[in-house]
């Protein structure tokens, strides 16, 4: 499975977004890949959770602190706010932008609690614009983690703290509940990650490493958990590679893996990250995002570091993993 994953990833291989490019005197933002491949984020308290990709290769970065998504050009290569103050976001979790490229979805929650006696929120906006065209409210104690889309265009979300998963179609208004079970129940956050792998959706669960198969039936939608060869650590972004694999980012080891959906392996890409959350792929290119989430929910009183994504070659790591793995 991984030297098939290595021969499809060879054949799209183009030129890279985001390549390194010198930062101008007053353009602060310029985005430029540092030595150590990663694209710096601005300001000192961005806390980025959630990351999207457009078809065209621009990438839209949640903040948790900043209640902002952020647009990273890669014409441009700028940075530069997408949303604006009026859309009225809380800590944005995860984001996606929609496969007819015309909408980008944004998880509006307060995970802190910040915002007392507010609920959490899908946000719709206009891609172009970045103008709200939709808000959808989950109920009173619900949390919008992380979002998906099925093949005829239905958004998916995960709610963390409510044990469940939403649905809403592009001419709705309001969330439905697509699947709902105790398998989902646990301390903490639970449901997160949420991915369409080929037409079935997979979503992981974030305080128990399990993974769930989801399928829709006369009967409704039923769940499965996945066998895996170890439970994954801190599961939390979910990203298809369509070929019967799942990229899977795990918060507490820090690193980021690869889920053989037909053999239950889990295999490790990159390690060594600063609490990754999500990730985005891009032609040959994982871009991961490192949240330094211990320092936003003071477990950890040190000032946080630079923020930033991780670039990851995808190809090349999986060319080293197969040798490994042989």
């Amino acid at each position: 499975m991984i030297r098939t994953l290595i021969g499809m990833l060879a054949l799209g291989i183009g030129q890279a977004a985001f390549a390194s490019a010198e930062t101008g005197p007053g353009d602060p933002f310029l985005v430029r890949l540092t030595e150590n491949n990663e694209v710096p984020l601005p300001g000192t308290e961005f806390y980025p959770e959630g990351i999207a990709v457009s078809r065209e290769g621009d990438l839209y970065v949640g903040s948790l602190a900043q209640n902002e998504v952020w647009k990273l050009d890669r014409q441009t290569r700028k940075i530069e706010r997408f949303s604006s103050a009026e859309a009225g976001l809380h800590s944005v979790i995860g984001i996606h932008v929609a496969h007819d490229q015309r909408t980008l979805h944004a998880c509006s929650s307060d995970p802190k609690g910040a915002f007392p006696g507010s609920r959490s929120e899908l946000v719709t906006f206009d891609l172009q614009t970045g103008t709200v065209v939709r808000r959808a409210s989950l109920p009173p104690g619900g949390l919008c983690n992380d979002i998906a889309e099925t093949d005829d265009g239905t958004i998916l979300l995960t709610d963390s703290f409510g044990a469940r998963i939403f649905s809403i179609a592009s001419d709705e208004t309001e969330l439905t509940v697509w699947s709902e079970s105790m398998d989902f129940v646990g301390e903490g956050f639970g449901l997160n990650g949420i991915a369409n792998l080929n037409g079935s959706i997979f979503a992981v669960k974030y305080n128990s490493g399990e993974l769930f198969r989801f399928s829709k039936t006369d009967q409704g939608v039923i769940h499965e958990r996945v066998a895996l060869q170890r439970p994954l650590q801190g599961p939390d972004g979910l990203e298809p590679l369509n070929d019967g694999t799942l990229l899977v980012v795990e918060g507490y080891s820090g690193s980021v893996s690869v889920i053989d959906i037909s053999t239950g392996s889990v295999e490790v890409l990159a390690g060594g990250l600063d609490s990754p959350t999500t990730a985005a792929i891009h032609e040959e290119f994982v871009y991961v995002v490192q949240g330094q989430l211990d320092h936003f929910f003071g477990m950890t009183q040190t000032p946080p570091g630079p923020f930033g994504l991780k670039r990851v070659n995808l190809h090349q790591v999986l060319a080293a993993l197969s040798q490994r793995v042989e």
